[in-house]
């Protein structure tokens, strides 16, 4: 849950960012999230780009350099409750990523920049590899609506609030008829003990067998952070 910064050095480290009430409170106002209407498959652009680093591409390579320092300055200006800082480091993180491959960016979310610029936007970015999906933009104090306004007619607003308790699943498996072969791995169990394997097959083979709501039903309640910072996946 909250902000969490992930570096990688052969391994995976998780920083948890500790956000003030006032930050809580303060993105979900100062930050506009679109989306683009434009769905794509992301995994040829990444293939693509991953290629090209391994390749030893000089363009590739100084672009995903040169997003690693915003990501470390973002979460730093999101610890110290600074969201003009985390604003223009957004911009210049999308300067960088676009610079990565040319699907990255599509004349929707072209659109939304420069909509975004006019209406005093600090900066903005495409989410996750792009190529459509969805488009922040963090708002000048006191231009939020002009912001809204400006993008209603490039995208629908996904309105967020962030979650600082992250989410827990509870998996609920029950059925009527129909049950898969094999033993239920959930009965007499707990969420915790149950292995994530054989709930995630019995899930998958449930789901296939089942031809109504009232033969089968996973249920999974969740409560999850709604909103993912950019520098998460760096």
């Amino acid at each position: 849950g909250g902000a969490l910064l992930l570096t990688f050095d052969g391994r995976i480290h998780v920083q948890r960012l500790a956000l003030s009430d006032a930050i809580v409170s303060a993105l979900p106002r100062r930050v506009v999230l679109v989306y683009t209407g434009e769905s794509r498959v992301s995994g040829s652009t990444i293939t693509a780009v991953a290629d090209a680093c391994r390749d030893g591409n000089r363009r590739v390579h100084d672009a995903l350099t040169r997003m690693k320092e915003p990501a470390h300055q973002m979460a730093a200006a999101l610890r110290g409750g600074d969201l003009d800082t985390l604003g223009s480091l957004l911009g210049e993180h999308w300067t960088h990523q676009r610079a990565l491959h040319p699907t990255i960016t599509t004349p929707r979310i072209d659109a939304i920049e420069v909509a975004a610029r006019r209406a005093g936007a600090l900066g903005m970015k495409a989410l996750g590899a792009s190529g459509g999906g969805c488009v922040m933009a963090v708002a000048d104090h006191g231009r939020e609506d002009e912001l809204v306004q400006a993008l209603a007619p490039l995208g629908q607003r996904l309105t967020f609030a962030v979650d600082p308790a992250g989410f827990d699943v509870v998996a609920v498996l029950e059925s009527e008829a129909g049950r898969p072969d094999g033993p239920d791995p959930v009965s007499n169990s707990t969420p915790d003990t149950v292995s994530p394997r054989a709930l995630r097959a019995w899930t998958r083979a449930t789901s296939l067998r089942a031809s109504s709501k009232g033969q089968a039903l996973a249920a999974i309640a969740c409560s999850a952070m709604l909103f993912t910072m950019p520098f998460t996946l760096l």
